[in-house]
């Protein structure tokens, strides 16, 4: 499967997280160290907006610069397996205004495994930013930083000289928020007994224990979950899915349901692409945020997460739709997603939304692409009812030298909800130079490669 970037929005992060997951089961144990692939750009842009602070009446409009840096690394040595992106983004807004101001973003996995089928260490970090309102725009007031941290071992033990295995694992995991109260700490442990089917394909009966504990606001919880997974992979896709049964305790709700999480990516033929993402589980908001930045096209798009210490049920469904053609590259894609929040005496923030994104890019040679993205957004929260958003951007990018392009263009954003309508036109122009060390080839192999199964921890 093709990695999409930031040009297929929904899409790309779907085919990313599921088939890095799931590309052990298609090549089973992995020899040798691959050696350094990296990946690395910088950007410098010039930027216009008819209203900085997405207000409804008298829009302040405002010229500022902007920089970027980009690094992708893929390492692989015979016991250390390291995946590594991160982007940081610079805004310089004009005096008087939020003034200068930088973003970070970044997703982390390293994979130590000193004895080999058997043993292993698992660090991942997540942290980018969610919307602290509805405006969702440039301003610092208008984002927040959040970043997740989680880390543990894993453990697999052959059953005998035949194809059973047991599987059992432990995480730590911490939340922290930039300003809400929400931090939070979670440990969870896991033990499973999975089998190798004669097609290749893995089952596997999971029970799954986890503990959350707020820092301030919120209400401690526990979740947990009893569940069958099944796993297959080939040449043309992979399937993760795990079906049972969750029960949530939460400030004096103890709510039982179904647990599902199901990942599937499929080539239909030589040009199109399936990606699909289904969940109903039970969490917080932190577990959506990672969720989320997995779908996102690109680790510096501000999630869709509201910000709360509630323990919640997840419902969601993401579907895409890739086409790669000799000269067209187009996706379409859609998501819904439905939370209910628990927690005793702590007011509800229930919330349920759909959004609907489509973008193209067509290559006129091979240094000129023209390209155009369509977001659509519908939602309903404790603030807004039947509020909608729309986003339209159109690009032409010229690369007039090896490594070394321009781009530029203009976007357009309208919301109309309860509590805020406003328009905002942008336009840009970016010079981005681009450097790559061998072809980055993001598999993120774990320990358990021969057993071909992948432990759930929610983070």
């Amino acid at each position: 499967m093709r990695r999409n970037d930031r040009g297929n929005p929904g899409l790309g992060r779907v085919v990313r997280r599921v088939g890095m997951a799931l590309t052990l089961v298609a090549v089973g144990p992995l020899a040798g160290a691959a050696g350094l692939q990296f990946s690395a750009g910088v950007e410098a842009g010039y930027e216009h907006t008819s209203n900085l602070y997405r207000t409804p009446q008298a829009p302040e409009s405002a010229e500022f610069a902007t920089g970027t840096g980009r690094i992708m690394l893929v390492d692989q040595t015979r016991t250390l397996y390291a995946d590594v992106e991160a982007v940081g983004r610079w805004f310089d807004f004009p005096e008087g205004t939020p003034g200068s101001d930088f973003r970070p973003a970044a997703d982390v996995f390293v994979m130590w495994t000193p004895v080999a089928d058997t043993f292993g260490w698992r660090f991942t970090d997540s942290l980018g930013e969610i919307a602290a309102n509805a405006n969702g725009g440039l301003a610092p007031a208008d984002r927040e930083r959040v970043n997740v941290f989680s880390t543990g071992p894993d453990l697999r033990l052959p059953l005998g000289a035949g194809s059973y295995f047991f599987t059992a694992g432990a995480r730590y995991s911490r939340a922290d928020y930039e300003n809400s109260p929400t931090d939070s700490d979670r440990l969870a442990g896991q033990a499973g007994l999975a089998r190798e089917l004669d097609s290749g394909a893995l089952l596997s009966f999971n029970v799954l224990h986890e503990r959350t504990e707020q820092d301030a606001t919120g209400t401690d919880y526990d979740v947990s979950n009893v569940f069958l997974n099944y796993m297959l992979g080939g040449a043309r896709g992979a399937l993760d899915a795990s079906v049972g049964v969750s029960r949530l305790s939460s400030g004096g709700d103890e709510p039982t349901g179904a647990f599902a999480d199901i990942r599937l990516v499929r080539d239909l033929n030589a040009s199109l692409s399936l990606a699909v993402d289904l969940v109903h589980r039970f969490g917080d908001a932190a577990a959506v945020f990672g969720r989320r930045q997995d779908l996102e096209p690109d680790i510096g798009s501000i999630a869709n997460v509201q910000v709360t210490g509630q323990a919640l049920r997840e419902t969601a469904g993401d579907v895409g739709l890739a086409f790669t053609g000799r000269r067209t590259v187009a996706a379409l894609a859609v998501s819904h997603y439905r939370e209910r929040t628990y927690g005793g005496a702590i007011a509800a923030t229930d919330r349920n939304g759909t959004d609907l994104a489509a973008t193209v890019d067509f290559t006129l040679r091979p240094d000129f692409v023209i390209g155009a993205d369509a977001v659509q957004r519908w939602w309903e929260d404790a603030t807004s009812s039947s509020a909608r958003a729309s986003e339209l951007r159109g690009r032409v990018t010229w690369q007039f030298i090896q490594r070394l392009g321009l781009s530029v263009g203009a976007e357009h954003y309208e919301q109309s909800n309860t509590n805020q309508d406003y328009t905002e036109t942008r336009y840009f122009a970016r010079l981005a130079w681009q450097f790559t060390r061998g072809e980055v080839t993001r598999q993120r192999p774990g320990f358990d490669a021969a057993a071909r199964r992948r432990i759930q921890y929610g983070r």
